[in-house]
Formats: C-alpha cells, sequence, structure tokens
C-alpha cells in the first residue's frame, strides 16, 4: 500500500474491506456503497484499483459463485438479470452461464419444480372445490396446466423449457 494514502483513501479502504469482510462484492456494488457513504470519485477509483490488485474485488469470481448457489432453484435468464443488476457485464454473465448452467440442467430444475408446483396447485384444488362435479374436475388439469407454467414463466424461465417440461409430466401420467 503506498505511504502516501491520504485520510479519506485509508477511511474508504478500511471501509471497502469492512464491506468485503462480511461478503463477497461485485465492483459496481462495492462502488455505490462508497459512494453512499460520501467518498470522493476519485478516492473511490484508486481504492477500487488496489482492491482489484490485491485480487480481492474479481466480477468473474462473484458471478461464478452466484451462478454456483442459485442454479439450483433459479432459471439462467433470472441469474442473468441479477447478475446484470449486481453490475456484472452482459458478456460475462452470459459466458459464465453458458460454462456452469448447462441447458439440459435447466430443462431438469424446471421438470423438479413441475412437481412440486403440480402438488401445490392440486392441493389447493383439492380444498377449494371438495365436491366437485364431473365439469369441474375436467377443468381441473387444464388450471392446475395453467398455473403451473405462469409461475415457472414468472421464475424466469423460458417458455418452450416450460411447454416441455409440463408435457413431460403429462405423458409420463398417462402411462
Amino acid at each position: 500500500m503506498k505511504s502516501n494514502f491520504h485520510d479519506s483513501e485509508r477511511s474508504a479502504l478500511s471501509t471497502a474491506l469492512k464491506a468485503l469482510s462480511r461478503r463477497q462484492l461485485t465492483t459496481f456494488q462495492l462502488q455505490k456503497r462508497l459512494e453512499e457513504k460520501g467518498f470522493s470519485p476519485e478516492t473511490i477509483a484508486e481504492v477500487l484499483e488496489r482492491l482489484t490488485e490485491w485480487k480481492y474485488l474479481d466480477d468473474q469470481s462473484y458471478a461464478r459463485a452466484y451462478i454456483r448457489s442459485k442454479k439450483e432453484k433459479h432459471s439462467k435468464q433470472r441469474i442473468a438479470l441479477e447478475l446484470l443488476q449486481a453490475g456484472v457485464s452482459e458478456g460475462l454473465s452470459l459466458k459464465l452461464l453458458d460454462e456452469c448452467y448447462p441447458e439440459k440442467q435447466e430443462y431438469e430444475n424446471c421438470k423438479i419444480l413441475v412437481e412440486k408446483y403440480w402438488k401445490e396447485e392440486e392441493l389447493k384444488w383439492e380444498r377449494k372445490h371438495k365436491l366437485s362435479s364431473p365439469n369441474q374436475l375436467a377443468n381441473k388439469e387444464a388450471m392446475i396446466w395453467k398455473n403451473v407454467r405462469d409461475k415457472l414463466l414468472r421464475k424466469g424461465y423460458l417458455f418452450s423449457t416450460v411447454q416441455a417440461a409440463l408435457n413431460n409430466r403429462t405423458e409420463r401420467e398417462n402411462f
């Protein structure tokens, strides 16, 4: 560390290290925190440069860790959006998602969620329609299908992935 660091640079560096000791952050996230604390843009730039040199700040390792922690429960689209919001570049996000989160895994995750949501929706249906007429029972599957599809689309899964996972469930059930 330079011996001619000013007090504000030392304070900013201390604030940054304290934030990084709690959890990994992107350059963008740390920059915003330092801005909120009132540090000057020059001081922030110096601190960010120093932390990057020391490898305390690395957007690529942040993105890899984030993808690994979220890929079991979230779609690629949702993770990509969250990484963009965290300040990771779109190019880096997409590259790492392709490396770390294969299409097949996203489809498998979607199938698991189809089963989970199907059971939840069936229970809701049964509680709501205890004494169902044959007409309502015919409508049951269509309503559950729609509700499950809508939940998965809101989670960021692609329409084609959701349709394939729902079709897979229906085919298995018909055998």
